[in-house]
C-alpha cells in the first residue's frame, strides 16, 4: 500500500525529489529483511 501511495503522489508531482531507481531496490531489500525476521520468530 505504501508503494502505491508513493507512486500516486509521484504522478501528481509531489515527490519530485524521490529517485525511483533507488527506491525499488530498497523496497525489495526491506521486504526480504522483514521476511527473514518473521521466520526467526
Amino acid at each position: 500500500m505504501v508503494v502505491g501511495v508513493l507512486a500516486l503522489l509521484n504522478q501528481f508531482g509531489l515527490l519530485w525529489w524521490m529517485r525511483w531507481d533507488l527506491l525499488w531496490p530498497l523496497v525489495l531489500i526491506a521486504i526480504g529483511v522483514a521476511l527473514i525476521i518473521r521466520r526467526w520468530r
